[in-house]
Formats: C-alpha cells, structure tokens, sequence
C-alpha cells in the first residue's frame, strides 16, 4: 500500500515476508515478531520458546506501560520483550514489541539486521516511511501490516532494532 498525505506506506506483502515462517536463518518477521514470538502472544508461550528471562523490569509509556522480559545469554542474548502490563487486573498481557540490541544475532529474511548498513536497508526495504534523529544516531521507520520496524543507526550502521506495536500507540509512524 502507497498513500500519500499523512498516510504510510505499508510493506505487508509476500514480497516483504508477512507469511513467512521462522527459520534459523528467518528470526525476525517485522509484521510477525521474533524467533518463533509472535505480537499478541502470552508470555508462557515466549517462555515455552526462550526459557526464563535473564531480566525483568518494567517500562512505561504515553499508552500503556510494560513488563520487559530480557534475554542477556545465549541463542536469544540482546532480546527484550515488552508485554502490556494490565494494571488493573495486576497482571501480563499480549506482547506488544520487541527490542533487539548490539547482542542479538537474528536476521530477517533479507539480511538485515544489527551490523546492517543503511545502504543494504534501503536497498532490501526502499526508503523509510520515516527518518528521526535521536542524539548522534538516526533512526529509521519501517511499516510492516500496522507495526513499525525501527532500526536505530550510528555512523550508517545498525545498532540497534526495535518493532511494535501490538495494539496501536500514540503517534506511531504506521497508523494513519
């Protein structure tokens, strides 16, 4: 989907892996989620597939605020979990995104991923939907069926990734 004025343009297509399965080599789905985790999924089912979490901390946002599952060793090192925090019910909801830092090792299915350069993400992904700077890095936006793929940068190198959101937040670079 092309749009214009104020609209996004929307990668979910075949062509950009919305129905691809997760591989060894096919670990992050943008549209999707990561290593077999899937947005919407319950936090026994990430732990069916990762193991207990390294870290556990708590995030808050305009929106809604999150439990933080973090995985610092192994296949899944550099992978952090947010599911929504349902407050008051006093308990863990959907996971609503992913965060993968210098550790994580995945990749999607064209390669991309930390140690990417933003010349091989534009040539794999075409131009953002979205460019913002944040202190000496750039980061870049990428809309995959409603959810973002953000890919932050330093020196035209991929640092660092992140997608979201399960349930739609304020002022995401994908919602209309």
């Amino acid at each position: 989907m092309l749009a214009l004025a104020g609209c996004v343009i929307d990668h979910q297509s075949v062509e950009f892996g919305c129905s691809e399965d997760f591989t060894d080599q096919i670990r992050i789905i943008p549209c999707r989620g990561v290593d077999g985790v899937e947005f919407g999924d319950v936090l026994e089912e990430a732990k069916k597939i990762f193991g207990e979490p390294d870290g556990v901390s708590r995030a808050d946002g305009i929106d809604r605020a999150w439990i933080v599952m973090g995985y610092e060793n192994g296949a899944y090192a550099g992978l952090s979990i947010g599911f929504i925090e349902n407050v008051g019910e006093n308990s863990i909801g959907p996971a609503d995104y992913f965060f993968m830092d210098e550790d994580y090792m995945g990749r999607t299915s064209k390669e991309i991923g930390i140690g990417s350069t933003v010349d091989e993400v534009i040539k794999s992904y075409g131009e953002p939907v979205k460019t913002k700077p944040s202190g000496d890095w750039l980061d870049y936006f990428y809309c995959f069926g409603g959810k973002y793929l953000e890919l932050m940068t330093d020196e035209g190198i991929v640092k660092r990734m992140s997608m979201g959101n399960y349930l739609p937040i304020t002022n995401s670079p994908c919602m209309n």
